[in-house]
């Protein structure tokens, strides 16, 4: 069960998403913000249980399907949907969140 305080002030439109992430867009409206700097800091800034369920958010399989999403034929366009960025900004923040966590736990056990 996610702790996550959900504070989204962004509504994704389901129809641009795929059907099989519909059930990750609470996560893609919170985390998937578009500045580098911002989206660092909420990372660096969440507590390490809520940063936890970030880490484990997604399965290999879950993935899987948003790289193959996010390398599809929308990646050529020049106007990406609103949602395809926000995902690709949420995967970043997964990928952050790893970062993050791991040098927390390298801290405790140092």
């Amino acid at each position: 069960m996610s702790n996550f305080n959900f504070k989204s002030t962004i509504k994704l439109n389901l129809i641009n998403i795929p059907f099989q992430l519909h059930h990750l867009v609470s996560y893609a409206e919170k985390w998937g913000i578009t500045d580098d700097s911002e989206r660092e800091l909420n990372v660096e800034n969440e507590q390490t249980e809520n940063l936890l369920d970030l880490v484990n958010l997604v399965n290999d399989k879950e993935e899987k399907l948003i790289e193959d999403w996010l390398c599809s034929k929308e990646s050529l366009l020049s106007n990406q949907s609103f949602e395809y960025i926000s995902f690709s900004c949420l995967m970043k923040s997964l990928i952050y969140s790893r970062l993050v966590s791991n040098d927390r736990n390298s801290q405790l056990n140092s």
